[in-house]
């Protein structure tokens, strides 16, 4: 009795754990397993349990761990339902090979976990299921009376164990809430990109320069092609000190998807692509080479800013690619929303303009090349800025003639813009380094760079005005060790091709022809009619076997019979020759007198020599 409430408990919790899951597949699968399994159990034919296949069986379950999709900003439903159905596996086989090496402890705390996993998303239909399973598993272990006592210790100790989980949780969660404003601020420090957002104060992202992480890994870009310019973002208004760029964007659809990765402003696909992986948060924005489209996970759309920037806001994606020379940039000609000028500030641009020697006749190549001349010959770079700068940091910085990439681009940017041409001031990185295996590109904390795009008028070019173009901010002794690095990146590889690799897109081409299969009523049929014949076909092999082993037990008792009958009339000198037929054998003793005491015997034996010759070939 205790096996078919076993059964029970065991049918109760997968039926718990493929409702709250939705693995329907798997749950068939499994079921019938549990009948394979009760059937062995019915007909006492229980199978040894192998610690093995227990083991090995980690391994696929590994791999569906690792390629389980993600959820962005929340919590995975997969972290917990791909263990459950580890856990159901294992009570399962352990199940199948109970007392051969199995146990029905680990039977009812993998089940019971199960259940208590199966806790994160439930409703009365699944509560009802969990009683019953609940239920069946008291009874299933009713008697003795110490079962009972183990029961409620396991179900408690698994409770207890639940209980210090979320305790530890919810205790992390109140710490968390108490930060002090200093430490949220070095934290926010250590996993964001300073000075990366909508609004951008000069100076904001001086600590990528000089903060502790200023050697850390922000990108690294699997190219052959040094990408000197990685822009992320283009600001269009500039008001003291601060820039902004335009908070309502184009809202952008891909040009087509290629697996898992939508492909926006660009006409080609990501066989021409570059990937790039990212080692922190980038506040929802894509960074690419000027004019590059991108390509992103998981995004059914994506937010394009004036100066071609690329966000999403819900998603915080690692990693993208960016796609080259055939990007769909028309609708990056406009130029109007690049033309903004705070004339609070005329007089001092009027001032740099004299100095510079900047006359209206002046042409855009003359302009740029006066005002680069200009900060390369009068101007210091500098991460050390004064602590004041007031209320207007671009004064102070004409003045004192020193500061760094974020001021020599603003002032050019204005500069250019104080003169009518439509510039952008862009923030990113530059001039990376190239990584110790030479087939990829690091770009670090300290390469955070800030430059200027103007429109020529057809097209816009980068210009560079800061002394030593980023040169000079270049990671000359970064702390970096190469077996490290190249023992890292070899991972995240082996881990991206697992979940983006060309064989995802088999994969998924597969899964979608699956899918269609099985909601086949053809299949099903088909697969009916298969099963029908090949059960028809092991009814007749069993039957053939039967009447096999029928005739043998025939042939064995009339052989018998035969070498009995043989040995009584050996007594009487008749002997039945080697190679004689037993018919031929009784055509020659038919003619034999035997003595009236012989009588009796011989005629019994030659009745059982006859009869043998009857029924030793009839078929049976």
């Amino acid at each position: 009795m205790n096996r078919f409430f076993e059964a029970v408990f065991l049918f109760l919790v997968l039926v718990v754990l493929t409702y709250s899951s939705e693995v329907w597949i798997l749950g068939i699968v499994a079921f019938f397993a549990l009948l394979k399994f009760a059937l062995n159990h019915y007909r006492k034919k229980v199978p040894l349990y192998l610690k093995s296949v227990a083991y090995l069986a980690i391994v696929p379950f590994a791999f569906w761990w690792v390629l389980s999709p993600s959820v962005e900003r929340g919590f995975s439903p997969w972290l917990l339902i791909i263990p459950s159905w580890y856990f159901m596996f294992l009570a399962l086989w352990q199940w199948r090979g109970l007392h051969r090496g199995g146990f029905p402890v680990f039977v009812f705390w993998n089940g019971l976990f199960v259940l208590l996993l199966s806790l994160r998303t439930h409703d009365q239909f699944q509560l009802v299921l969990m009683g019953l399973a609940f239920l069946a598993f008291i009874l299933s272990v009713k008697t003795p009376r110490q079962n009972v006592r183990f029961a409620f210790s396991l179900t408690l100790s698994i409770l207890l164990g639940f209980g210090l989980f979320f305790g530890a949780k919810k205790l992390y969660e109140w710490r968390q809430g108490r930060f002090h404003a200093s430490n949220y601020h070095d934290s926010y420090s250590k996993n964001r990109l300073m000075g990366f957002s909508p609004f951008s104060s000069l100076g904001s992202f001086q600590s990528n320069y000089i903060g502790e992480q200023n050697s850390e890994i922000v990108f690294r870009v699997f190219s052959k092609k040094k990408p000197l310019y990685f822009r992320g973002l283009a600001y269009t208004k500039y008001s003291a000190g601060r820039w902004h760029h335009k908070q309502s964007g184009e809202w952008v659809l891909p040009n087509c998807y290629i697996g898992d990765y939508a492909v926006f402003e660009s006409e080609d696909t990501l066989t021409d692509s570059v990937w790039v992986q990212s080692a922190i948060n980038t506040h929802g924005y894509f960074f690419a080479p000027m004019n590059a489209g991108v390509a992103v996970e998981a995004a059914d759309s994506i937010t394009m800013y004036d100066g071609r920037i690329f966000y999403n806001e819900s998603v915080n994606h690692r990693d993208w690619y960016y796609v080259e020379g055939k990007s769909k940039i028309g609708r990056d000609l406009s130029a109007e929303a690049f033309l903004n000028f705070p004339t609070r500030l005329d007089s001092l641009f009027a001032l740099a303009e004299q100095e510079i020697g900047i006359s209206d006749s002046v042409s855009l190549q003359e302009l740029t090349n006066k005002i680069r001349k200009f900060f390369f010959e009068k101007f210091e770079y500098t991460l050390v800025m004064p602590s004041d700068l007031g209320r207007e940091p671009l004064e102070t910085f004409w003045k004192i003639k020193k500061g760094y990439c974020e001021y020599f681009a603003t002032m050019a940017t204005l500069l250019l813009r104080h003169k009518g041409i439509p510039a952008r001031y862009v923030v990113g990185f530059s001039s990376p380094v190239l990584s110790p295996s030479e087939d990829y590109y690091l770009f670090f904390r300290r390469n955070a760079h800030a430059w200027v795009e103007y429109f020529d008028g057809s097209q816009w070019v980068i210009f560079d005005p800061t002394p030593g173009g980023g040169e000079s901010i270049l990671l000359e002794n970064a702390e970096l060790s190469a077996w490290q690095e190249k023992f890292k990146v070899a991972g995240m590889k082996i881990l991206h091709f697992l979940k983006n690799g060309e064989w995802r897109r088999s994969l998924d081409a597969w899964t979608l022809f699956l899918e269609k299969l099985l909601r086949s009523v053809f299949f099903w049929s088909f697969l009916i009619v298969i099963f029908g014949v090949y059960g028809i076909h092991r009814y007749q092999i069993k039957k053939r076997n039967l009447v096999k082993e029928s005739i043998s037990e025939y042939v064995i008792l009339w052989r018998k019979k035969l070498k009995k009958t043989e040995r009584i009339l050996s007594r009487f000198g008749l002997v039945r020759m080697p190679g004689e037929t037993v018919g031929a054998f009784i055509l020659r003793i038919e003619s034999y007198k035997p003595s009236e005491k012989q009588m009796k015997r011989f005629n019994a034996a030659l009745s059982v020599l006859r009869e043998y010759e009857k029924e030793r070939w009839k078929k049976v």
